[in-house]
This record gives structure tokens, C-alpha cells and sequence, in this order.
């Protein structure tokens, strides 16, 4: 599937929705924390094969967001990291410096957010 600007969605090899949240008897739960947790580069190579089994090269990237903002973690240093509504709108981005890039974006919760990063994108629910 792909937008009119020609973002590609869900052309991260694995994706993962995680919801988590803090309980104590006698307390009310916390609020839930969301993130995204994808792969890049995940295609297993078959030569060294051993007992079946190939390893899978990839790197981990992990999207949060919250108030309209997009926290993005694992991406190699000096990436542009664009924004896109599903519509193919462009409503943020940023280049990696360091370790994570949060990117401030006009979406509100419950919107559908597309994150490009190099030549694949992910869908995020805003939250």
C-alpha cells in the first residue's frame, strides 16, 4: 500500500504495538504507555548456517509518542526521519543526532501518523 506521495506503509519486516502500564494493590492502575517497536534489515542470510537456523541482522528501532510528539530511538545517526499523514501530507521531520529524535507533529490522538526512515515507513497510532 502506498500513499500518494509514494510513502510505502508497513515495509518494516516486523513490527510490535507494546502497552504497558504500573499496578499496585490497593491503587489505581497507571496510565498506558504505547510504543512501536520495529526492525530494519531483517532479511536472514543463509550462508553460515547452522542447525536450521540463520541469523536475522537488524537494528531495533523504537517509536513512542504522546502529545502530538514522536520520540525515535535506534536510528543510525545523521537519518532524516520524516512524517507523513496517510493522506501524504508532510507534517514533520528531523535528522538523528545522537542516540533518539523527537519530532513535534500537529496530529492528534487517534490520528494515523506514517514514519519514513531511509526507504521504509511504519504506521503509528497517535495517542
Amino acid at each position: 500500500m502506498f500513499t500518494p506521495n509514494g510513502v510505502g506503509i508497513y515495509s518494516f519486516k516486523k513490527q510490535y504495538i507494546i502497552n504497558v502500564y504500573a499496578t499496585k494493590l490497593g491503587f489505581d492502575n497507571s496510565d498506558i504507555a504505547t510504543a512501536t517497536l520495529c526492525w530494519l534489515d531483517t532479511e536472514p542470510k543463509t550462508e553460515g548456517m547452522t542447525n536450521d537456523i540463520a541469523t536475522a541482522r537488524g537494528n531495533a528501532i523504537l517509536i513512542q509518542n504522546h502529545n502530538g510528539t514522536l520520540d525515535i530511538m535506534g536510528v543510525q545517526e545523521g537519518a532524516t526521519i520524516s512524517v507523513y499523514t496517510p493522506s501524504g501530507m508532510m507534517v514533520g521531520s528531523a535528522k538523528v543526532s545522537g542516540t533518539s529524535t523527537s519530532i513535534g507533529t500537529n496530529l492528534c490522538c487517534g490520528e494515523i501518523a506514517i514514519v519514513k526512515i531511509g526507504d521504509n515507513s511504519v504506521k503509528v497510532v497517535m495517542k
